[in-house]
């Protein structure tokens, strides 16, 4: 049998295939995989402390507004700072009004309820003062949004300082079995500052809608 030796020619060629089928087998092999992200984990929310919010109940209707027909009852929460012009959350209170009526229907009917609210509240608490505080130039600015209302109301601290006092508020209404709950937040601050942030907190962790 006569056996063929295989040249120089015919070996280069095979040798080639090898080395391009090696180094393409390498490559594969030694490129890192790409991983799918992590998820991020949303974090849970921080719990709200409410006892430093010190916490009234009142019921309805106000002794200092009796105009205001609602029956049922209010909760309110008052800031740490509540009394203190010096602090970042003066004038900073929430409530709930859970009361057995249908509640508030548009924007004027708001703004009759806290003109009656504040005028009421400042002449009562400064009727032994020996001049009361002047309430007829209190001013309130309701404006509906998806939510319920904003609310600007232009009235004046009776409490410490007797002085004009510019409140923004937000207002929402939540149907019950027995009526209607609303709820109010306020303070001098900007919505968008943390004091605000801090005082929707507290409104729906520390103040209860009756279902």
């Amino acid at each position: 049998m006569k056996i063929t030796p295989i040249t120089n020619n015919g070996l280069f060629p095979l040798m080639l295939l090898a080395m391009v089928l090696e180094f393409s087998g390498c490559s594969k092999t030694n490129e890192p995989v790409a991983l799918p992200p992590k998820a991020q984990s949303t974090p849970a929310p921080q719990a709200i402390d409410c006892t430093p919010w010190k916490k009234e109940r009142i019921d309805l209707p106000l002794s200092f507004a009796p105009e205001i027909k609602y029956q049922g009852y209010e909760v309110l929460r008052f800031a740490p700072g509540m009394f203190d012009v010096n602090k970042d959350d003066y004038f900073t209170y929430a409530f709930v009004m859970n009361i057995k009526n249908e509640g508030i229907d548009n924007e004027k009917e708001l703004e009759e309820l806290l003109l009656l609210y504040f005028k009421g509240l400042m002449k009562a608490v400064t009727a032994k003062d020996e001049a009361p505080l002047d309430t007829s130039n209190f001013e309130v600015d309701v404006t509906k949004t998806k939510e319920g209302f904003n609310v600007l109301a232009n009235i004046a601290d009776g409490f410490v300082t007797k002085q004009e006092l510019a409140l923004n508020m937000e207002v929402t209404q939540n149907k019950t079995s027995a009526g209607s709950c609303l709820r109010v937040s306020a303070s001098p601050k900007a919505t968008n500052s943390q004091t605000w942030n801090l005082l929707r907190q507290v409104q729906h962790a520390c103040l209860v809608c009756e279902e």
